[in-house]
């Protein structure tokens, strides 16, 4: 978890903002501009323990609860706290074996005329192990693909990276829930973010990410039209 800067570039001029501990995690890093605005949902799991399900180790969500169900598949190590030779930095893993599954069920609101947006950030290990497959039931994918991010690199091939996938829904449901799915070869996942919001079908504008390794982690527009840009 760190702590970072980020510039809101508006219409009026650049505000300079200093985000306090907290609120930024490590491995957070695609931040949608409407975070935190009314409608909207924010689950962060970070596997600190094995507890299965998994409640998320930070969570706002006025309509309800959250949680994670792993069922591990064949040849899986279950869960580490920590393994650096393997793993580097990362504390509290799931290694899902072969096929097996995280699956996330989140209260919502249900809102005639309003669908749902949905990010999906996954942190995982690639190199012996391979990345997972997310799924939004009754969702479909939107916007153009946003490159990953490496965290760290493990060596030997090996690498920590954050990707993240946005979904709409339609028409926008009390209740959702997200599928990981761990590669044939194997999974292991280290933790998962899911952002939700409600968003008025006449109004919204398109959401749109940049992800780039030059010092700026990501790019984003928030429904009200401002840029974010968040530095490492």
């Amino acid at each position: 978890m760190f702590a970072g800067f980020s510039f809101w570039v508006a219409a009026g001029g650049l505000i300079l903002s200093i985000l306090l501990p907290g609120a930024v995690f490590a491995q957070d890093y695609f931040i949608p501009g409407w975070r935190g605005q009314t409608g909207s949902t924010f689950q962060l799991w970070e596997f600190s323990t094995n507890a299965n399900p998994a409640i998320p180790e930070s969570i706002s969500n006025t309509y309800g609860s959250a949680r994670a169900v792993i069922d591990t598949g064949p040849f899986s190590e279950d869960w580490f706290d920590t393994m650096p030779a393997l793993f580097g930095s990362s504390q509290g893993l799931w290694d899902l074996g072969s096929g097996g599954t995280i699956i996330i069920d989140i209260d919502n609101r249900t809102d005639p005329g309003l669908y749902k947006e949905i990010w999906v950030q996954v942190s995982y290990i690639d190199g012996f192990y391979m990345p997972p497959i997310v799924t939004v039931p009754a969702a479909v994918p939107y916007g153009d693909p946003v490159p990953r991010v490496m965290l760290e690199d493990l060596g030997l091939g090996d690498a920590l990276w954050v990707e993240v996938t946005k979904w709409r829904i339609t028409p926008n449901p009390s209740h959702e829930q997200v599928i990981i799915t761990a590669d044939l070869m194997g999974s292991v996942i280290d933790q998962v973010v899911v952002d939700t919001i409600c968003v008025s079908a006449q109004s919204a504008p398109t959401l749109k990410i940049l992800s780039v390794q030059n010092g700026i982690s990501h790019l984003s527009w928030d429904p009200a039209g401002d840029y974010i840009l968040q530095f490492d």
